[in-house]
Protein backbone atom coordinates (compact mmCIF):
# COMPACT_ATOMS: atom_id res chain seq x y z
CA UNK A 1 0.00 0.00 0.00
CA UNK A 2 1.62 3.49 -1.21
CA UNK A 3 2.55 5.66 1.88
CA UNK A 4 0.02 8.43 1.12
CA UNK A 5 -3.06 6.42 1.22
CA UNK A 6 -2.20 5.36 4.24
CA UNK A 7 -2.23 8.47 5.87
CA UNK A 8 -5.66 9.16 4.49
CA UNK A 9 -6.94 6.76 6.07
CA UNK A 10 -5.80 7.34 9.02
CA UNK A 11 -6.55 10.56 9.25
CA UNK A 12 -10.20 9.18 8.35
CA UNK A 13 -9.99 7.16 11.39
CA UNK A 14 -8.83 9.74 13.88
CA UNK A 15 -11.36 12.27 12.92
CA UNK A 16 -12.88 13.41 16.48
CA UNK A 17 -16.23 12.17 17.54
CA UNK A 18 -17.51 15.61 18.27
CA UNK A 19 -17.04 16.90 14.89
CA UNK A 20 -19.00 13.04 13.52
CA UNK A 21 -21.86 14.56 16.27
CA UNK A 22 -22.03 17.47 14.63
CA UNK A 23 -22.84 16.50 11.15
CA UNK A 24 -25.36 14.06 12.13
CA UNK A 25 -27.40 16.76 13.79
CA UNK A 26 -27.41 18.88 10.86
CA UNK A 27 -28.55 16.13 8.63
CA UNK A 28 -31.47 15.03 11.22
CA UNK A 29 -32.47 18.76 11.52
CA UNK A 30 -33.27 20.41 8.17
CA UNK A 31 -34.93 22.97 9.76
CA UNK A 32 -32.04 24.32 11.30
CA UNK A 33 -29.96 27.45 9.41
CA UNK A 34 -27.62 25.72 7.12
CA UNK A 35 -24.38 28.24 5.82
CA UNK A 36 -24.70 29.20 2.17
CA UNK A 37 -21.20 29.00 0.09
CA UNK A 38 -18.74 31.91 0.06
CA UNK A 39 -20.47 33.51 3.15
CA UNK A 40 -24.09 33.85 1.97
CA UNK A 41 -26.75 34.55 4.46
CA UNK A 42 -28.63 31.74 5.78
CA UNK A 43 -32.21 30.67 4.62
CA UNK A 44 -34.83 28.62 6.83
CA UNK A 45 -35.87 25.51 4.95
CA UNK A 46 -39.89 24.90 5.61
CA UNK A 47 -40.70 21.57 7.29
CA UNK A 48 -43.26 19.15 5.62
CA UNK A 49 -46.23 20.82 7.61
CA UNK A 50 -45.64 23.90 6.41
CA UNK A 51 -45.88 22.86 2.81
CA UNK A 52 -49.21 21.48 3.31
CA UNK A 53 -50.57 24.26 5.61
CA UNK A 54 -49.09 26.64 2.27
CA UNK A 55 -50.64 24.35 -0.66
CA UNK A 56 -54.38 24.79 1.60
CA UNK A 57 -53.96 28.38 1.80
CA UNK A 58 -53.67 28.39 -2.31
CA UNK A 59 -56.48 26.01 -3.49
CA UNK A 60 -58.73 28.14 -1.09
CA UNK A 61 -57.37 31.37 -2.76
CA UNK A 62 -58.57 30.11 -5.57
CA UNK A 63 -61.55 29.03 -5.28
CA UNK A 64 -61.88 32.54 -3.94
CA UNK A 65 -60.59 34.23 -7.28
CA UNK A 66 -63.12 32.11 -9.23
CA UNK A 67 -64.92 34.49 -11.92
CA UNK A 68 -68.72 33.56 -12.21
CA UNK A 69 -69.89 33.42 -15.85
CA UNK A 70 -73.04 33.88 -17.25
CA UNK A 71 -72.74 30.16 -18.00
CA UNK A 72 -72.42 29.15 -14.96
CA UNK A 73 -75.72 30.56 -13.52
CA UNK A 74 -77.44 29.29 -16.20
CA UNK A 75 -76.69 26.06 -15.04
CA UNK A 76 -77.31 26.40 -11.84
CA UNK A 77 -80.81 27.77 -12.61
CA UNK A 78 -81.19 24.45 -14.93
CA UNK A 79 -80.28 22.29 -11.79
CA UNK A 80 -82.47 23.81 -10.17
CA UNK A 81 -85.71 22.90 -12.08
CA UNK A 82 -85.71 26.15 -14.38
CA UNK A 83 -86.72 25.58 -17.95
CA UNK A 84 -84.83 27.87 -20.46
CA UNK A 85 -87.81 29.02 -21.65
CA UNK A 86 -88.09 30.96 -17.90
CA UNK A 87 -84.44 32.14 -18.23
CA UNK A 88 -85.12 33.73 -21.73
CA UNK A 89 -88.27 35.39 -20.64
CA UNK A 90 -87.05 35.98 -17.42
CA UNK A 91 -83.59 37.70 -19.16
CA UNK A 92 -86.21 39.80 -21.74
CA UNK A 93 -88.02 41.27 -18.86
CA UNK A 94 -84.69 42.41 -17.31
CA UNK A 95 -84.02 44.14 -20.49
CA UNK A 96 -87.34 45.72 -21.07
CA UNK A 97 -87.06 47.06 -17.59
CA UNK A 98 -83.57 48.37 -18.59
CA UNK A 99 -84.94 50.19 -21.43
CA UNK A 100 -87.73 51.65 -20.05
CA UNK A 101 -85.39 52.92 -17.60
CA UNK A 102 -83.36 54.62 -20.33
CA UNK A 103 -86.41 55.61 -22.12
CA UNK A 104 -87.28 57.27 -18.84
CA UNK A 105 -83.72 59.38 -18.58
CA UNK A 106 -84.18 59.92 -22.32
CA UNK A 107 -87.53 61.53 -21.36
CA UNK A 108 -86.60 63.54 -18.26
CA UNK A 109 -83.79 64.67 -20.06
CA UNK A 110 -85.98 66.17 -23.19
CA UNK A 111 -88.23 67.55 -20.48
CA UNK A 112 -85.66 69.63 -18.77
CA UNK A 113 -84.19 71.03 -22.61
CA UNK A 114 -87.83 71.67 -23.29
CA UNK A 115 -88.39 73.54 -20.24
CA UNK A 116 -84.69 75.34 -20.56
CA UNK A 117 -85.69 76.25 -24.12
CA UNK A 118 -89.42 77.44 -22.87
CA UNK A 119 -87.58 79.66 -20.38
CA UNK A 120 -85.04 81.21 -22.54
CA UNK A 121 -87.85 81.96 -25.11
CA UNK A 122 -90.25 83.87 -22.48
CA UNK A 123 -87.30 85.73 -21.34
CA UNK A 124 -86.85 87.36 -24.98
CA UNK A 125 -90.18 87.70 -25.70
CA UNK A 126 -90.24 89.79 -22.60
CA UNK A 127 -87.37 91.71 -23.39
CA UNK A 128 -89.16 92.69 -26.91
CA UNK A 129 -91.90 93.34 -25.30
CA UNK A 130 -90.51 96.36 -23.34
CA UNK A 131 -88.33 97.66 -26.19
CA UNK A 132 -91.78 97.86 -28.12
CA UNK A 133 -93.35 99.78 -24.98
CA UNK A 134 -90.17 101.89 -24.45
CA UNK A 135 -89.82 102.84 -28.54
CA UNK A 136 -93.88 103.66 -28.34
CA UNK A 137 -93.15 105.85 -25.50
CA UNK A 138 -90.51 107.58 -26.97
CA UNK A 139 -92.11 107.97 -30.14
CA UNK A 140 -95.01 109.19 -28.77
CA UNK A 141 -93.36 112.23 -27.20
CA UNK A 142 -91.04 112.56 -30.12
CA UNK A 143 -94.69 113.69 -32.07
CA UNK A 144 -96.09 115.72 -29.25
CA UNK A 145 -96.60 119.40 -30.72
CA UNK A 146 -94.67 122.50 -28.86
CA UNK A 147 -98.39 123.14 -27.10
CA UNK A 148 -98.30 119.81 -25.29
CA UNK A 149 -96.84 119.43 -21.58
CA UNK A 150 -95.76 116.00 -19.89
CA UNK A 151 -96.50 116.93 -16.96
CA UNK A 152 -100.23 117.69 -16.63
CA UNK A 153 -102.78 115.53 -15.06
CA UNK A 154 -106.49 113.64 -16.87
CA UNK A 155 -108.98 112.26 -15.83
CA UNK A 156 -109.49 110.08 -19.18
CA UNK A 157 -106.35 109.57 -21.16
CA UNK A 158 -105.55 112.50 -23.41
CA UNK A 159 -103.59 112.51 -26.70
CA UNK A 160 -102.29 115.82 -25.86
CA UNK A 161 -102.32 118.77 -23.57
CA UNK A 162 -102.75 122.56 -23.94
CA UNK A 163 -102.02 125.10 -21.47
CA UNK A 164 -104.49 127.86 -21.29
CA UNK A 165 -104.16 130.97 -19.45
CA UNK A 166 -107.77 132.42 -18.10
CA UNK A 167 -106.38 134.95 -16.09
CA UNK A 168 -108.32 138.00 -14.63
CA UNK A 169 -110.73 136.74 -17.80
CA UNK A 170 -114.30 137.01 -17.02
CA UNK A 171 -117.57 135.36 -18.18
CA UNK A 172 -118.02 136.12 -21.53
CA UNK A 173 -114.16 136.06 -22.47
CA UNK A 174 -113.60 133.05 -21.16
CA UNK A 175 -116.33 131.59 -22.83
CA UNK A 176 -115.07 132.96 -26.19
CA UNK A 177 -111.19 131.57 -25.22
CA UNK A 178 -112.70 128.17 -24.46
CA UNK A 179 -114.04 127.87 -27.80
CA UNK A 180 -111.09 129.53 -30.12
CA UNK A 181 -108.71 127.19 -28.32
CA UNK A 182 -110.90 124.25 -28.84
CA UNK A 183 -111.75 125.11 -32.64
CA UNK A 184 -107.52 125.70 -33.37
CA UNK A 185 -106.98 122.70 -31.79
CA UNK A 186 -104.91 120.53 -34.42
CA UNK A 187 -105.82 116.93 -33.53
CA UNK A 188 -105.97 113.91 -35.85
CA UNK A 189 -109.17 112.31 -36.02
CA UNK A 190 -110.73 110.57 -32.69
CA UNK A 191 -107.60 112.00 -30.52
CA UNK A 192 -108.47 114.35 -27.15
CA UNK A 193 -106.92 117.35 -26.07
CA UNK A 194 -106.80 118.04 -22.54
CA UNK A 195 -107.68 121.76 -22.56
CA UNK A 196 -106.03 122.75 -19.26
CA UNK A 197 -107.80 126.25 -17.49
CA UNK A 198 -105.03 127.79 -15.71
CA UNK A 199 -104.80 131.17 -13.70
CA UNK A 200 -102.02 133.36 -11.86
CA UNK A 201 -102.60 133.42 -8.19
CA UNK A 202 -99.67 135.17 -6.29
CA UNK A 203 -97.04 134.77 -9.09
CA UNK A 204 -98.34 131.35 -9.33
CA UNK A 205 -100.10 129.78 -12.14
CA UNK A 206 -102.84 126.74 -10.64
CA UNK A 207 -104.72 124.83 -12.45
CA UNK A 208 -108.58 125.82 -12.13
CA UNK A 209 -110.93 123.77 -9.93
CA UNK A 210 -114.16 122.53 -10.53
CA UNK A 211 -115.96 124.86 -8.56
CA UNK A 212 -114.11 128.00 -9.73
CA UNK A 213 -114.91 127.51 -13.07
CA UNK A 214 -118.38 126.63 -13.03
CA UNK A 215 -118.56 130.04 -10.90
CA UNK A 216 -117.23 132.04 -13.23
CA UNK A 217 -119.57 130.64 -15.87
CA UNK A 218 -122.23 131.64 -13.64
CA UNK A 219 -123.88 128.56 -14.43
CA UNK A 220 -127.89 127.81 -13.19
CA UNK A 221 -126.85 124.76 -11.72
CA UNK A 222 -127.31 126.03 -7.93
CA UNK A 223 -124.72 125.76 -5.28
CA UNK A 224 -125.79 122.23 -4.46
CA UNK A 225 -125.22 120.61 -7.80
CA UNK A 226 -121.32 122.34 -7.37
CA UNK A 227 -121.01 120.87 -4.06
CA UNK A 228 -122.00 117.55 -5.23
CA UNK A 229 -118.77 117.83 -7.68
CA UNK A 230 -115.38 116.63 -6.78
CA UNK A 231 -112.56 119.66 -6.93
CA UNK A 232 -111.10 118.55 -10.13
CA UNK A 233 -112.31 118.16 -13.64
CA UNK A 234 -111.33 117.93 -17.61
CA UNK A 235 -112.20 120.55 -20.63
CA UNK A 236 -111.45 118.78 -23.80
CA UNK A 237 -111.79 118.40 -27.03
CA UNK A 238 -112.36 115.59 -28.98
CA UNK A 239 -111.44 115.56 -33.01
CA UNK A 240 -114.93 114.21 -34.46
CA UNK A 241 -116.35 115.90 -37.31
CA UNK A 242 -114.96 118.66 -36.07
CA UNK A 243 -113.52 119.36 -32.85
CA UNK A 244 -115.97 118.37 -30.15
CA UNK A 245 -115.89 119.99 -26.64
CA UNK A 246 -117.11 118.26 -23.56
CA UNK A 247 -116.43 118.65 -19.95
CA UNK A 248 -115.81 115.60 -17.24
CA UNK A 249 -116.47 115.83 -13.98
CA UNK A 250 -115.93 113.91 -10.89
CA UNK A 251 -118.87 112.91 -8.65
CA UNK A 252 -119.04 113.10 -4.76
CA UNK A 253 -122.76 112.50 -4.16
CA UNK A 254 -124.94 111.18 -7.37
CA UNK A 255 -128.09 111.88 -6.13
CA UNK A 256 -127.50 115.71 -5.60
CA UNK A 257 -126.21 115.83 -8.44
CA UNK A 258 -128.61 113.86 -10.67
CA UNK A 259 -131.72 115.76 -9.29
CA UNK A 260 -129.57 119.00 -9.99
CA UNK A 261 -128.76 118.13 -13.03
CA UNK A 262 -132.72 117.67 -14.20
CA UNK A 263 -133.24 121.16 -12.72
CA UNK A 264 -130.36 122.30 -14.97
CA UNK A 265 -131.66 121.56 -18.07
CA UNK A 266 -133.95 124.48 -18.99
CA UNK A 267 -130.69 126.37 -18.51
CA UNK A 268 -128.04 124.16 -19.52
CA UNK A 269 -128.26 125.23 -23.35
CA UNK A 270 -128.07 129.03 -22.59
CA UNK A 271 -125.33 128.53 -19.66
CA UNK A 272 -122.77 126.85 -22.00
CA UNK A 273 -123.64 127.37 -25.72
CA UNK A 274 -120.65 129.84 -26.31
CA UNK A 275 -117.99 127.68 -25.96
CA UNK A 276 -119.21 124.90 -27.99
CA UNK A 277 -120.51 126.70 -30.36
CA UNK A 278 -119.97 129.25 -32.99
CA UNK A 279 -123.86 130.26 -33.00
CA UNK A 280 -126.32 129.22 -30.09
CA UNK A 281 -128.09 126.26 -32.04
CA UNK A 282 -132.10 126.60 -32.93
CA UNK A 283 -134.29 124.33 -30.39
CA UNK A 284 -137.67 124.94 -30.16
CA UNK A 285 -139.05 126.45 -26.75
CA UNK A 286 -142.35 125.92 -24.87
CA UNK A 287 -141.78 129.79 -23.05
CA UNK A 288 -140.35 132.74 -25.10
CA UNK A 289 -139.12 134.19 -21.96
CA UNK A 290 -137.12 131.16 -20.30
CA UNK A 291 -135.90 128.50 -22.28
CA UNK A 292 -136.86 125.65 -21.34
CA UNK A 293 -135.32 122.69 -23.36
CA UNK A 294 -136.82 119.01 -24.00
CA UNK A 295 -134.41 116.92 -23.06
CA UNK A 296 -135.33 113.02 -23.57
CA UNK A 297 -133.94 109.86 -22.36
CA UNK A 298 -131.55 107.88 -24.67
CA UNK A 299 -129.45 104.71 -24.17
CA UNK A 300 -126.33 104.45 -25.54
CA UNK A 301 -123.68 101.65 -25.17
CA UNK A 302 -125.93 100.29 -22.64
CA UNK A 303 -125.62 103.67 -20.65
CA UNK A 304 -128.19 105.96 -20.03
CA UNK A 305 -127.95 109.36 -21.13
CA UNK A 306 -130.19 112.61 -21.88
CA UNK A 307 -130.14 114.35 -25.15
CA UNK A 308 -131.18 117.72 -26.49
CA UNK A 309 -131.79 117.94 -29.94
CA UNK A 310 -131.83 121.00 -32.20
CA UNK A 311 -134.63 122.18 -35.20
CA UNK A 312 -132.68 119.47 -37.51
CA UNK A 313 -133.03 116.32 -34.74
CA UNK A 314 -128.77 116.59 -34.52
CA UNK A 315 -127.39 116.91 -30.78
CA UNK A 316 -127.47 120.15 -29.12
CA UNK A 317 -126.49 119.03 -25.84
CA UNK A 318 -126.05 115.33 -24.51
CA UNK A 319 -125.45 114.49 -20.77
CA UNK A 320 -124.64 110.84 -18.90
CA UNK A 321 -123.30 109.70 -15.50
CA UNK A 322 -121.47 106.53 -16.83
CA UNK A 323 -121.57 105.65 -13.40
CA UNK A 324 -122.26 107.24 -10.22
CA UNK A 325 -119.06 108.88 -9.81
CA UNK A 326 -118.88 110.56 -12.87
CA UNK A 327 -120.69 112.79 -15.08
CA UNK A 328 -120.37 114.23 -19.19
CA UNK A 329 -121.35 117.01 -20.82
CA UNK A 330 -120.98 117.32 -24.43
CA UNK A 331 -123.03 118.14 -27.62
CA UNK A 332 -122.05 114.44 -29.95
CA UNK A 333 -122.72 110.99 -28.73
CA UNK A 334 -120.09 109.70 -30.78
CA UNK A 335 -117.82 112.12 -27.78
CA UNK A 336 -119.99 110.52 -25.38
CA UNK A 337 -119.32 107.18 -26.62
CA UNK A 338 -115.50 108.04 -26.83
CA UNK A 339 -115.78 108.87 -23.36
CA UNK A 340 -117.78 105.84 -22.03
CA UNK A 341 -114.85 103.98 -23.54
CA UNK A 342 -111.35 105.89 -22.34
CA UNK A 343 -113.02 105.46 -18.70
CA UNK A 344 -113.99 101.74 -18.84
CA UNK A 345 -110.04 101.07 -20.58
CA UNK A 346 -109.20 102.02 -17.15
CA UNK A 347 -107.41 104.59 -18.69
CA UNK A 348 -107.88 107.28 -15.78
CA UNK A 349 -106.95 108.44 -12.48
CA UNK A 350 -109.32 107.43 -9.93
Amino acid sequence: MPEEEKNEKESEINTSPAENQQDGEMEKTPNKMRPFENGAAPRPLATKAEGRTLNKDLKGTKKKTSIRTYADDVAGLIKSGTSLSDIAMAEGKKRAERGEQKLKSLSKDGKSRSNRFFIVFSVILFALGMMAVLGSLFFRKSEKGPEETGAASSIIFANSFREIDISALGRIELLKKINQERNSAELPLGAISNLLLEREKEGIKAALKADEFLNLLEVRAGEIFIRSLEKDFMLGAHSFDGNQGFLLFRVKSFDKAFGRMIAWEKFMLDDLWPMFYNSKPSVEAESSSVFEGKFKDIVLRNRDARILEDDGKGTALVYSFPDQRHLVITTDKSTLIEVFERLSAGRFKN
